[in-house]
């Protein structure tokens, strides 16, 4: 999965409580953080205290139910230079 983008929160899909409040908590902490917001992977990273593979993991496994989505970004300069 590329995590160039940001990443964006269904808001019909979050109405769904009872769908949420079963979640695992690394997958609330990433609803939570996101809000009502656009993050950056790196963003959603540091705004919620979880690591790089909790983010991936529950990040990959929101987008599968259609819980958040991912707009992709044009690639920095720097990233461009960088090679990425």
């Amino acid at each position: 999965m590329k995590l160039t983008g940001l990443y964006f929160i269904d808001e019909y899909k979050i109405e769904d409580e009872q769908a949420v409040s079963k979640m695992p908590i690394s997958e609330q902490i990433v609803l939570n953080t996101l809000g009502k917001k656009a993050m950056t992977f790196h963003e959603l990273m540091t705004a919620s205290g979880l690591d790089s593979h909790e983010i991936y993991s529950a990040i990959d496994w929101l987008m599968g139910l259609g819980f958040v989505r991912m707009e992709t970004m044009p690639a920095s300069p720097e990233d461009t230079e960088r090679g990425e």
